[in-house]
């Protein structure tokens, strides 16, 4: 009968490495390895739903542990239920429950909710030194998370393409795509630099000064008149904007 094994890690995989158990259960004959990063807790597992949907009767399940399965005693229950319903036989490491063939003595049965015990306990007081953790830094005011950024770590590039940026030569857009980052980086610098976010800077260069008068002549279009002054059409409007405003 087919032996579908199922690995399990709380945390991402750039934390945690899933790739031992998966090796394991594969040694033990499983042809079929379902994994997932999800809590131990967690009642619903994508994965592990995908496995009960494909197992049927006389079947194994195998993991490397019980706290694989669950760190959840009610679900333990549930799940022994199901195996004992379908005929299904559960493998934990080295504790066997074969309900395949009727096969599960009262001891086995006893361990099974004993090591489900102490993998619901282990996290509990995983959980609790955590909070306890968190509780004592803030009453220390330790800053919890990812030290916060300063403008010393903006990228070289942001900084060198900045004058033209705020001299209105290009848009955020552009910014972001000629600094090689996205848009949300490119704001998260320039509030680091304290730097106005806006498409165009206040202060009116000269040459658009100088340019001014052939607009308002009629000489010039908004198009010519930012070609021209080698800035965008978004920013020859603030131009225009600020100098009606002088008048």
């Amino acid at each position: 009968m087919p032996v579908y094994g199922y690995a399990r890690c709380s945390t991402k995989e750039d934390r945690q490495d899933i790739a031992r158990q998966e090796r394991e259960l594969k040694a033990r004959g499983a042809e079929k390895v379902f994994s997932e990063y999800i809590s131990g807790a967690a009642y619903t597992k994508p994965e592990f739903e995908k496995l009960l949907a494909a197992i049927s009767e006389g079947d194994t399940l195998a993991t490397t542990e019980i706290s694989r399965l669950s760190r959840n005693v009610h679900y333990l229950c549930h799940l022994e239920e199901l195996a004992k319903t379908r005929k299904i036989k559960l493998e934990c490491g080295v504790l066997t429950l074969d309900y395949a063939a009727s096969k599960v003595d009262p001891m086995s049965r006893a361990m099974y909710y004993m090591m489900g015990v102490f993998a619901e306990l282990e996290r509990d007081v995983t959980v609790e030194r955590i909070k306890s953790g968190i509780r004592n830094a803030k009453e220390n005011k330790v800053q919890l998370g990812r030290p916060r950024k300063s403008a010393a770590e903006v990228p070289k590039v942001v900084l060198d393409l900045l004058p033209k940026y705020k001299a209105g030569h290009f848009t955020k857009t552009e910014y972001a795509k000629r600094a090689g980052i996205s848009r949300q980086s490119l704001y998260k610098y320039l509030r680091l630099l304290d730097a106005d976010v806006a498409d165009a800077p206040e202060v009116v260069p000269g040459h658009v000064r100088k340019l001014y008068p052939k607009y308002k002549a009629g000489e010039l279009n908004k198009s010519e008149f930012a070609r021209r002054a080698g800035v965008v059409r978004n920013t020859i409007k603030k131009y225009i904007a600020i100098l009606e405003r002088e008048v």
